[in-house]
């Protein structure tokens, strides 16, 4: 399966984006620097060149895969009005796929704002 991985070299992508390839997903990953692209080619991985805030420039790779898993994230303080830009760009591309494109949207730490000394989880 083509899947767009948003977010491959990340704390959580660089995990999730292990398991797709040890179970052979034909992977494509947004790099934004030259350092993240070298790093995910030299995992055997095709590499697309984009920032997730500028999606309008590379999102319609997305008519081109089977699925796009989003674990990306700028963790500025606008990382709200980027991450809507981003939604907005990425449903855009899915609703004008010629097939339907599964999407997998992840959350992380981040979701829930500062907790200061206590421990936050699921609960």
């Amino acid at each position: 399966m083509r899947t767009l991985v948003l977010g491959a070299t990340g704390s959580i992508g660089t995990a999730v984006t292990a398991e797709l390839a040890r179970h052979d997903f034909d992977l494509l990953a947004l790099a934004r620097s030259a350092a993240s692209a070298d790093v995910l080619a030299q995992q055997g991985l095709a590499v697309l060149r984009g920032d997730i805030r500028e999606p309008e420039a590379w999102a319609a790779a997305v008519r081109e895969v089977d699925a796009v898993v989003h674990m990306a994230s700028t963790f500025a303080t606008d990382m709200g009005a980027v991450d809507a830009r981003l939604m907005t760009a990425l449903l855009r591309e899915i609703e004008a796929a010629s097939r339907p494109v599964r999407f997998i949207y992840t959350g992380g730490c981040w979701l829930f704002g500062e907790t200061g000394e206590r421990i936050a989880d699921e609960t």
